[in-house]
């Protein structure tokens, strides 16, 4: 094996070996558009879980196959968005008996 340690350079070229310039480098801005999505987890009956999947093979047979359950539940919402607070108040009252 070849001895590497000699060969390398020292701390102080390491420091002053950048090449960027911070006075005329642009600062880095996240892109516009989507937000991040964040990973959670939903506890969810087989009813409900065969609802999602009845939605999900209706979306393909339409030439939707790109469509994931979290598809169906961000539709859910768009749609409980839709619906005056009174309504959504009985929807989310009633999932507490299933």
């Amino acid at each position: 094996m070849r001895n590497r340690a000699a060969s390398k350079p020292g701390e102080e070229a390491f420091i002053s070996g950048g090449t960027a310039n911070v006075a005329t480098t642009a600062a880095i801005v996240a892109p516009k558009g989507r937000a991040k999505s964040r990973p959670v987890t939903v506890s969810l009956t087989d009813n409900y879980l065969n609802q999602i999947t009845t939605h999900l093979q209706q979306a393909a047979a339409e030439g939707e196959v790109s469509l994931t359950r979290t598809d169906v539940v961000k539709a859910g919402l768009l749609a409980l968005a839709e619906l005056p607070p009174e309504k959504v108040m009985k929807l989310l009252r009633q999932t507490k008996k299933d």
